[in-house]
């Protein structure tokens, strides 16, 4: 049960962040505040953010478990 759990909420964070990454690309949102480079390294921090927790929740999606008892 823990497992699925953490799997979903993996995937679930992935999505926020693409999620926030995209906002920030495709609209003017806290453009008075975050403008220029910041913004920049923001979203780039925020996909590479995503990139890293889908990696991990495909490792652990991949990971063979083991049903054999002896």
């Amino acid at each position: 049960m823990r497992d699925k759990l953490n799997f979903i909420m993996g995937s679930v964070m992935v999505l926020i962040t693409l999620s926030m990454a995209c906002l920030f690309i495709f609209t003017d949102i806290m453009a008075d505040k975050m403008y220029g480079s910041k913004r920049t390294v923001f979203i780039g921090l925020l996909i590479a953010y995503s990139l890293y927790r889908a990696y991990r929740s495909y490792l652990y999606f991949k990971k063979p478990t083991n049903t054999n008892s002896d």
